[in-house]
């Protein structure tokens, strides 16, 4: 039998006692104990130090460095995938053969021309009262319209035809601008409907909606306004957002211009998808 410090009382007690005589207190049964290196004298293996000498228990500082190990262990595998993950790169890049040339650009081996080039697109003439049929790509999707255009025009103040409605809406003038209109009517012959973003130019890459007037006055984009009927037969305007398969809308592509540009001729160049809508006014 050896003799061990109660864990409360700190009063020498046998290891075998389940507890203290001394103070009563309750000996855990699955206690572990270890003996100081100093005193030689056991003690609870929970301790930091021998209560007896204040000797630091060897056995914590065991576990100490063991957990250190461990941890310094978890804490190469992120250094470690990182360079087997360079090392994977490099090794694909070596063995990677690049596919046919037509892919590629021969003088700088890129992909820039990937892009189509806005000036080498062609401009399809669209005139005045003449319902012009036009067919193109929007991202992944086919369009199909009949355009007709029906005026191009400026004006001071934009207002719905008339009869009005009680409350309509309207552009009201600006200081030293004007509205530069083009008025066109717009039948989806095509399977799905299609949004604003056909005529806006959303594909910038392949089109941009372009006002030019004499003089090489240039102004990009539109707003797209559309035509409201009610029942009664009254119209008003609101903004164009989409228009459904077999359904016609009058809609006016309108850009904000200076006030100088009234007298001045103009061509336009609207969008739909890929495709550039030449009008000479």
């Amino acid at each position: 039998m050896a003799l061990v410090k109660c864990s409360k009382c700190k009063e020498e007690i046998s290891d075998k006692a389940k507890k203290c005589p001394h103070c009563g207190n309750k000996v855990k049964e699955d206690i572990s104990y270890v003996k100081c290196s100093e005193c030689e004298k056991k003690y609870d293996a929970s301790l930091k130090c021998c209560p007896s000498c204040g000797m630091p228990n060897e056995k914590d500082n065991e576990n100490n460095i063991a957990n250190n190990e461990d941890k310094e262990k978890k804490n190469m595998w992120p250094i470690i995938f990182v360079i087997l993950f360079i090392w994977h790169s490099n090794n694909y890049n070596n063995n990677y053969e690049k596919p046919d040339n037509s892919y590629y650009n021969n003088e700088n081996d890129n992909n820039d021309n990937d892009v189509e080039d806005e000036s080498n697109l062609p401009e399809l003439t669209v005139t005045k009262d003449v319902p012009t049929v036009v067919e193109g790509t929007y991202g992944n999707n086919k369009i199909k319209a009949e355009i007709t255009i029906k005026d191009v025009y400026w004006t001071s103040k934009i207002l719905p035809p008339t009869p009005r409605q009680s409350y309509y809406t309207y552009y009201d003038e600006k200081d030293e601008e004007i509205y530069q209109v083009v008025e066109m009517v717009v039948k989806n012959i095509g399977t799905e409907s299609f949004s604003n973003y056909i005529f806006e130019g959303f594909l910038s890459d392949t089109c941009t909606p372009t006002f030019k007037f004499d003089g090489g006055y240039t102004y990009n984009g539109i707003s797209l306004i559309e035509v409201e009927k009610d029942g009664e037969g009254n119209y008003d305007l609101s903004n164009f957002y989409s228009i459904n398969p077999l359904a016609t809308k009058t809609i006016y592509a309108v850009k904000i211009v200076p006030n100088a540009t009234k007298d001045l001729s103009l061509s336009v160049n609207l969008c739909f998808g890929d495709n550039k809508l030449y009008i000479n006014w």
